[in-house]
């Protein structure tokens, strides 16, 4: 499944700047919520302010979700562009089934001194009502080519 587009935690960007994101260097996770979780840019900065929301630990489906692979930043489509990208995210429904998804989150795992204090870094709506993976199957997250987002020159 093709996520919509990546939407950027306010605070994350912030956090790009100060150093208190490494995306190519920190260990990431994606992570499925459900309909519930209604999520903006300005849901929140840190895993507590949305934890609530998180699909069941059921299904073969665990906390805080999955580590994410091939996280790196390289040059975009032009000069003076640099993306976030990593690979496709395969959550499989074992022994149960994965019920009422419809975002996916990436969460820093690295950075806070606790898994309630670890910070949002982007999420996507992946549909727009919400679904269950029955067991037996998967649902794949796929990276977009283009990378999930980027971030560009200067402001005149």
């Amino acid at each position: 499944m093709g996520a919509g587009n990546w939407i950027v935690f306010d605070m994350a960007k912030a956090k790009f700047f100060n150093g208190g994101l490494d995306l190519d260097s920190d260990s990431l996770k994606m992570a499925l919520f459900r309909s519930a979780a209604v999520l903006s840019a300005s849901s929140g900065s840190i895993w507590t302010t949305i934890a609530a929301n998180e699909i069941s630990t059921t299904g073969g489906y665990s906390t805080h979700g999955k580590a994410l692979a091939g996280c790196s930043v390289v040059q975009g489509a032009s000069v003076g562009v640099r993306k976030f990208t990593h690979t496709s995210r395969v959550f499989t429904a074992n022994a149960g089934n994965l019920t009422n998804i419809k975002y996916a989150v990436i969460v820093d795992e690295t950075k806070g001194t606790s898994a309630g204090d670890r910070p949002l870094v982007a999420f996507a709506l992946l549909s727009t009502s919400p679904f269950t993976v029955t067991s037996g199957n998967t649902l794949t997250v796929a990276a977009n080519a283009s990378g999930v987002f980027d971030v560009s020159g200067a402001m005149s």
